[in-house]
């Protein structure tokens, strides 16, 4: 009966978690309207725009709606999209790399990135945990049905791909097992997470090969 009662508190806290954990991705990445942006270059009907060195994100109050645009070094568009009913934000990652994430429903979002040399764009992932030059580490499934950590190069998984295994905890959606993932260095990343049914919390550092 104590597992049992334990258990159930870990699940609470592991759902306490991961919604306070997308809050404050979502406040770090400057999404939506507590920004107060000033509407500097939108459109007469959008209510305010945002614009960096390679993108442009509009906010249309009247239809509640979001629209964007990504560009090349060279000003071509390289992806737009319009009418998403979603929060969207984008973020640039570094002068080549741009990072595109729309809420799919909380605490899901569907991210990508594109590299403005080269036009190209990644896969799409889900719930992104950290990201470092062209690294990105999120939570997935293996094709045996276990959940893994991935880290892997957001363009070419040739480059580099790692399935991390270990003894998380159950869980429907995996990116809730894992409360911590922070680059320390190029080659050194440290996260935190839960594993078996009692939702303990483990620290631990991987070196990225």
């Amino acid at each position: 009966m104590k597992k049992r009662k334990k258990a159930v508190i870990g699940m609470f806290l592991l759902l306490l978690t991961a919604s306070a954990g997308f809050l404050f991705y979502y406040i770090e990445n400057r999404t939506l309207k507590e920004e107060n942006l000033s509407g500097k270059g939108a459109a007469k009907e959008q209510e305010w725009s945002e614009e960096g060195e390679g993108y442009r994100l509009y906010y249309d109050e009247s239809s509640g709606t979001y629209s964007y645009q990504i560009f090349s070094l060279e000003n071509e568009i390289i992806e737009e999209g319009a009418d998403i009913y979603r929060v969207a934000f984008i973020k640039e990652i570094s002068e080549n790399i741009i990072h595109l994430a729309i809420s799919v429903g909380s605490p899901a979002r569907y991210e990508c990135f594109f590299d403005r040399e080269t036009g190209e764009k990644s896969e799409g992932y889900f719930n992104v945990s950290a990201v470092n030059n062209r690294t990105v580490v999120y939570m997935d499934w293996t094709q045996e049905g276990e959940i893994c950590l991935v880290i892997r190069d957001m363009f070419d998984k040739d480059m580099l791909y790692e399935e991390i295994i270990r003894d998380f905890s159950p869980t429907a959606v995996p990116s809730n097992d894992l409360t911590k993932a922070v680059f320390l260095d190029d080659t050194m990343l440290e996260i935190e997470y839960y594993v078996g049914e009692d939702y303990d919390a483990v620290k631990e550092v991987i070196t990225i090969f």
